[in-house]
């Protein structure tokens, strides 16, 4: 209802800066009227963004120090803390938690990586990363790892991690409790099915209208806000079809 053409464009692999900024200098060249982009490192695209003589808005990552005109997200740090504070009911103290990092780089995903293990680690317990080298490498990376440290627990830190984290773990014959961040039609099924113990959710669709409408605004020069805040919920199995959590897993369907 914003009468905008969007084309939607992926990295060949996550995680490419190098590539995400030359598709940003491309797309800009070659006649966008704005940018919505989920960064894979804030400090390599830091440039980039500055020198855009289109808006920028991104989700997730904030950039606004770096000239970006809007910014989409949860708070990072306060869902990294709730990741860390639901895993430990979970996982009993002095045991071993493994951290997914598909992000390490500087984003906002790696801010809620790190607010976790302040928390985990606050609480003694032991904290591991498991950073795949590429999306592929992800369900056999995170075997070894938690059969390394014999994990209690997992924390995914988002949607596409905790999908992996869920098919690998539901494969392994005494798999570690899962918790994790996203929404989708899998995440739901593996938390009905009891896979994922927790997870903490947001309304995708309406984080991506909200990014797309900042981006029209800020093409047209409109007042309107530069940074949008979403709320999240954790929701477990049990609460999962209650009405304000069914909006958050089925955004659309429901």
């Amino acid at each position: 209802d914003m009468d905008v053409e969007l084309r939607l464009l992926n990295l060949s692999a996550d995680g490419q800066a190098d590539e995400q900024r030359e598709i940003l200098e491309r797309e800009v060249e070659n006649g966008a009227d704005g940018v919505l982009l989920i960064p894979a490192d804030r400090d390599a695209l830091a440039s980039a963004v500055k020198e855009a003589s289109v808006p920028v808005v991104t989700m997730e990552t904030d950039m606004a120090a770096d000239g970006a005109a809007g910014y989409v997200s949860v708070d990072n740090t306060a869902l990294g803390e709730a990741l860390g504070t639901m895993t430990l009911n979970g996982a009993p103290e002095g045991s071993a938690v493994i951290l997914v990092n598909t992000a390490p780089e500087a984003t906002g995903i790696s801010d809620r990586v790190e607010a976790a293990a302040r928390v985990l680690e606050g609480a003694q317990r032991r904290v591991y990363i498991c950073r795949p080298g590429q999306e592929g490498e992800l369900e056999e990376a995170l075997e070894a790892t938690v059969e390394k440290w014999s994990a209690s627990a997992v924390v995914a830190f988002d949607t596409s991690a905790l999908e992996h984290a869920a098919r690998t773990l539901a494969q392994m014959e005494e798999a570690p409790l899962l918790y994790g961040a996203g929404s989708s039609a899998a995440i739901a099924a593996y938390l009905e099915q009891g896979t994922i113990t927790a997870v903490a959710a947001r309304n995708e669709f309406a984080a991506g209208y909200l990014a797309v409408e900042m981006l029209v605004n800020a093409i047209n020069g409109t007042a309107g806000p530069r940074a949008q805040l979403l709320e999240f919920s954790v929701v477990r199995k049990e609460t999962m079809y209650e009405p304000e959590h069914e909006k958050l897993l089925f955004p659309v369907t429901r």
